[in-house]
């Protein structure tokens, strides 16, 4: 009989930066559609979880997503894929820097540099990078520290909830149709840690698969229903990081914060060995530039001030990750046929795009 294993890299990986600005976009929303659309892109992002993987147990060699691209869409899609993939996972990086910098000054009261405080984050705990051991360990150990402390802050604050008005509030508040985009791609990003998989690939063939990922999958999403309702019934004014707008007592506010740092951590160490890992394969750049590439390239973005959070996650999920999930999506199809959840979710995923990429050019114009 196949075992359904705790998978605890991508579990890690899903929790990360995203899900903290995931209150803030729900503050902006009708609360109905809000949760409607997050439920929906949860569920459809646990469908690409369980294909993918499908897709890397049926497939002899070893790769990450732009070799897989190479093999079932040919060699001429496997560099635009690959800079995507690239892109992506530095801009989530980038993420993890800035949100780490607001946890740190939510603890110590804005007396530190922040750049300081970035380049003491990438260099301490990014050391697992370095060793895939290490890594491994570190991961199960975190993972699991994580889930029992984000158990506990969304505990207390429900616990300490009397008034629950706000949410009905919420329910009454107008559709804003620009938010939309916003909310779908912040979701999209909070449930994704999908490109942990091929590292995964020894367990997912002894586990039974379907099974294996829907669990993997859900303990994020299950864990984010609490964190939500719990950060929208504690706030005054809901903040982008989901903490810093909380009424609390100064000792749960720093129990918010660690809770911050693990689960950024937890995912900046698993991305960074995906990024290290495509540059290596896909880019054939030496083990040691790579590292280099994948600490400095997101320090010296923030350095040079791109600092909003829900913006760059925002970006991060409706292009980037979106576009990955497409591919998966492609990949899919050839290889096993397409079905009705491919062709439904595959024009929600193409519309994002195109819509980020007209946001992002209005933007910049």
């Amino acid at each position: 009989m196949k075992k359904m294993p705790i998978l605890y890299p991508l579990i890690g990986t899903i929790i990360g930066a995203g899900f903290f600005t995931l209150p803030y976009v729900f503050d902006k929303q009708n609360l109905i559609l809000a949760s409607s659309l997050f439920l929906l892109i949860s569920l459809l992002s646990m469908y690409t979880n369980y294909i993918y993987s499908k897709i890397i147990i049926n497939t002899h060699s070893q790769h990450q997503l732009p070799g897989y691209t190479e093999i079932y869409l040919g060699s001429k899609y496997k560099m635009l894929v690959s800079v995507m993939t690239l892109l992506g996972a530095l801009g989530s990086n980038l993420a993890y820097i800035i949100i780490i910098i607001s946890f740190f000054n939510t603890i110590f009261q804005n007396q530190f540099n922040e750049k300081l405080i970035a380049l003491i984050f990438v260099i301490l705990f990014g050391l697992p990078i370095f060793s895939r051991k290490l890594f491994n360990k570190s991961e199960r150990h975190l993972t699991s520290l994580l889930i029992i402390l984000l158990l506990s802050l969304t505990a207390i604050l429900l616990w300490q909830t009397n008034n629950y008005s706000s949410l009905i509030i919420l329910t009454s508040n107008k559709i804003q149709p620009y938010t939309i985009p916003l909310l779908i791609g912040v979701t999209l990003a909070a449930n994704t840690g999908f490109g942990i998989l091929p590292e995964l690939k020894k367990t997912l063939s002894y586990s039974n698969l379907k099974l294996t990922t829907t669990i993997n999958s859900l303990i994020p999403i299950f864990l984010y229903i609490g964190f939500i309702i719990a950060v929208l019934l504690n706030s005054q004014t809901v903040s982008e990081n989901g903490l810093s707008g909380l009424v609390l007592s100064n000792p749960l506010i720093v129990l918010g914060a660690l809770v911050g740092i693990l689960a950024v951590t937890t995912s900046y160490q698993s991305l960074s060995v995906v990024s290290i890992d495509t540059l290596v394969e896909d880019f054939n750049c030496s083990r040691l530039i790579s590292i280099l590439i994948v600490i400095f390239i997101p320090l010296t973005l923030f350095a040079v001030g791109v600092n909003q959070l829900v913006l760059v996650i925002g970006t991060v999920g409706g292009l980037f990750t979106a576009f990955s999930h497409l591919i998966i999506h492609l990949i899919y199809k050839i290889k096993f046929g397409h079905n009705f959840i491919f062709e439904f979710f595959s024009y929600i995923l193409a519309i994002m795009i195109i819509i980020e990429i007209i946001r992002l050019v209005f933007k910049i114009l």
